[in-house]
């Protein structure tokens, strides 16, 4: 177990690792920010990393986005990274010459990116299984997660603005519409006649203005777009959260059943499946990986709060809730041995909550973890500097691919949680969290400072192998060692110089002209393979455990 319980909790620093760690002590000092309001942790990674700062490490803040950190990571340890969303279609009647007589029931399995392509494939699948007609309604059933009449969290005062969608069993296009407007025409991506539009643009005028849209939330939204638009200026794309989910992926599914000549003439209801019911196919969602990198990297709140619940009704059972949601990720992290759960308060697994409490140290427990089993698959669902994401832009080119981050915002709160890879390629795991009232401005230049400074440190990774000259022979009892290289016998010294860079004992098994690079011993194969995958990635990734 990696985590760590220090001996004082007051304001206070881990012990100092060189010049690295006095040039961040004195980034904190500069930076106009009490200590009172800052929490770090920063180590490098692998169970032998050394502590380069820790401060305030246990004390619980606002986490903002960073919290679909644990979120994602719990989900991959609990479903694996292959783990696809299911949206079901039964039939409760007879199919007969392409009729369907009967109801066609929809099960949403709570896919958190069905989107409008999904809708047209799903319809020419149940046209390639020779349906033709359906006699009776469409009933969807909502029952995955705990069904909810809330389309918005209402978080602040962009309650129709996408990041404020709230999830559902049924989602479609991300509880979104997207309105196209091009003069004094507007129309939707599909026919959702769920709401009405009111038009009170002005196509007359010389100007282009960007539409003004008020939205009227009642049983029947209505939106109401004005502004000065004249036909000239192009089409502008709006999107807001306006019907429910639910109701949009009815009117899309009804929209493709016109265009692909499926007769359809019932109605939209809600319900579970019946008994009886027959299964005509299976819709499978993109997998959890790609699902985990799009929610981290773009910090999507929705599919943050759909794989929370759908944790929840996988672990707890369905319909799927917060509190059983909760429950689920405690457990989770438990089991696989995630030390300081007790101190990860987590409101709906997004961020996109005012009660959610945390600390920098199970961040610094999480990170090495994740590291440890999931490597750059892991670290590549991260936004990577100069790459992607929500850091793409925000440290310089040189540092490009060598800075993986879950960024956190809310008001008085700047967080940044992930990984720094120095110029000597150590990696680096790092927390900093930033609460209080100049936390926006201030934080955010205190937190590049810090990572800047790691990505900087320590010569390029050949100097530093160069300037190595001592050995510290094996100084454990054991019959288990890690291979990291075989080699003819004048070719492995630059091997042997980085190991003894990063401070591993190795031994070397001549035999002939051929010698063997061996690290240890181990007193057991579990201790051996607990270093396995820091040698992989920054020796060899085919190292493996033998015996000797």
């Amino acid at each position: 177990m990696i985590f760590r319980i220090l001996t004082t909790l007051g304001i206070c620093f881990s012990i100092s690792f060189g010049d690295l760690t006095y040039d961040i002590r004195q980034k904190i000092e500069d930076s106009g920010i009490s200590k009172d309001n800052i929490s770090i942790s920063i180590k490098e990674t692998g169970i032998q990393g050394k502590k380069i700062i820790g401060l305030h490490e246990y004390t619980l803040r606002v986490p903002a986005s960073v919290i679909k950190v644990p979120t994602t990571f719990s989900a991959l340890l609990e479903l694996g990274e292959s783990f696809r969303w299911k949206t079901e279609f039964y039939s409760d009647g007879s199919i007969s010459n392409g009729v369907l007589n009967g109801n066609l029931i929809v099960k949403g399995g709570g896919d958190p990116a069905l989107d409008t392509n999904d809708v047209k494939n799903i319809v020419s699948k149940l046209k390639l299984v020779g349906l033709r007609s359906i006699k009776g309604n469409i009933i969807i059933d909502r029952n995955y997660f705990e069904p909810s009449e809330k389309s918005s969290a209402y978080f602040d005062e962009n309650p129709y603005s996408p990041y404020n969608a709230m999830p559902d069993s049924m989602m479609f296009n991300q509880n979104t519409t997207t309105l196209n407007i091009d003069g004094n025409c507007i129309d939707c991506e599909i026919d959702d006649k769920s709401f009405d539009i009111e038009n009170n643009i002005n196509p007359q005028s010389n100007r282009c203005d960007w539409p003004h849209v008020r939205i009227i939330d009642s049983s029947r939204p209505k939106v109401v777009i004005s502004g000065n638009i004249s036909q000239r200026c192009g089409t502008k794309k709006i999107t807001k959260i306006v019907s429910r989910s639910y109701q949009s992926f009815y009117y899309g599914l009804k929209e493709n059943f016109l265009k692909n000549g499926i007769e359809f003439n019932g109605r939209l209801a809600l319900g579970r499946i019946p008994e009886g019911s027959r299964k005509i196919f299976t819709h499978y969602s993109k997998p959890l990986l790609e699902i985990a990198e799009e929610t981290n990297k773009d910090s999507n709140n929705l599919f943050a709060r759909h794989i929370f619940l759908t944790l929840g009704a996988e672990v707890i059972g369905s319909p799927s809730n917060l509190e059983r949601s909760r429950r689920a990720i405690g457990q989770i992290l438990q089991k696989n041995g995630i030390a300081g759960v007790d101190m990860l308060k987590i409101e709906n697994g997004s961020g996109l909550s005012r009660t959610a409490r945390t600390s920098t140290i199970v961040f610094e427990e999480i990170l090495e973890n994740a590291y440890a089993r999931f490597g750059y698959k892991w670290l590549n669902a991260l936004s990577i500097a100069g790459v992607d994401g929500t850091i793409k832009t925000r440290f310089p080119s040189s540092m490009r691919n060598r800075i993986w981050m879950k960024t956190g915002t809310v008001k008085n709160a700047k967080n940044i949680v992930g990984y720094v890879k120095s110029n000597n390629g150590k990696l680096y795991t790092v927390a900093i969290f930033v609460n209080g009232a100049n936390a926006s401005s201030n934080g955010f230049r205190l937190e590049n400072e810090i990572i800047e400074l790691l990505a900087n440190s320590g010569d390029s990774e050949y100097e530093a192998y160069e300037k190595v000259s001592t050995y510290t022979k094996p100084i454990s009892d054991g019959n288990y060692f890690i291979q990291v290289g075989c080699f003819a016998s004048n070719t492995s010294s630059a091997l042997e110089k980085k190991l003894k860079y990063l401070n591993y004992n190795y031994m070397v098994i001549a035999n002939g002209s051929v010698k063997k690079i061996l690290v240890g011993p181990y007193t057991t194969k579990e201790n051996a393979s607990n270093y396995l995958y820091d040698l992989r990635e920054k020796i060899n990734p085919e190292a493996f455990v033998v015996t000797q």
